[in-house]
């Protein structure tokens, strides 16, 4: 009787394993952990979100790359304690008439680890805020204060230096996959 009952209980954990174990490849298929990563507001009033991007997003983002002429490589620096010493990613630019600005890193190298990112007008201002430990498969979107204004936008890593691409866009709305700004 207590072997029946062995083998019945043997029977339901491995049939309790089996769907686990379908059920947990079908959410790494569809990235669960995508979605809000952070939001904050950098120390000259600009909010920020970072969002990891499904694998769907992530697709049409490797498509549309050698479309869009917003990309950038440039050498990061490894982050200095306060991670400040960022270099600068493409031009100084005015988002006007746009509000929003979009940077996605692309292939960081194991050696770079992750990327720190920071915004800042380009008024005398010192930014000691950064987005820190943004990773290729997430994005950032910052939602400016002062479109009209000079800005520009500087990156290191954090772990190393090295080469990273990144896809910089302005925009005049936020996608709604990406607008989590009521957590700001």
């Amino acid at each position: 009787y207590k072997m029946k009952k062995f083998k019945r209980f043997l029977g339901v954990l491995c049939a309790a394993c089996m769907m686990l174990s379908v059920s947990a490849h079908g959410f790494a298929v569809e990235s669960p952990n995508a979605g809000l990563v952070q939001a904050g507001t950098l120390d000259n009033g600009v909010r920020y979100v970072v969002v990891r991007l499904t694998e769907e997003q992530l697709r049409q983002e490797e498509m549309s790359r050698s479309y869009n002429p917003g990309n950038v490589h440039v050498t990061v620096p490894k982050a200095d304690w306060n991670g400040t010493n960022g270099v600068q990613i493409g031009n100084s630019f005015i988002a006007a008439p746009d509000k929003y600005v979009y940077v996605k890193p692309g292939n960081i190298t194991p050696s770079i680890g992750y990327v720190n990112i920071s915004f800042s007008y380009i008024s005398g201002e010192t930014n000691s805020k950064y987005i820190e430990a943004v990773g290729s498969n997430e994005v950032v979107i910052f939602e400016l204060n002062n479109p009209e204004q000079l800005g520009v936008l500087k990156a290191s890593g954090t772990e190393g230096a090295g080469s990273v691409g990144f896809t910089v866009k302005t925009m005049l709305e936020c996608p709604d996959e990406y607008n989590y700004f009521e957590k700001v």
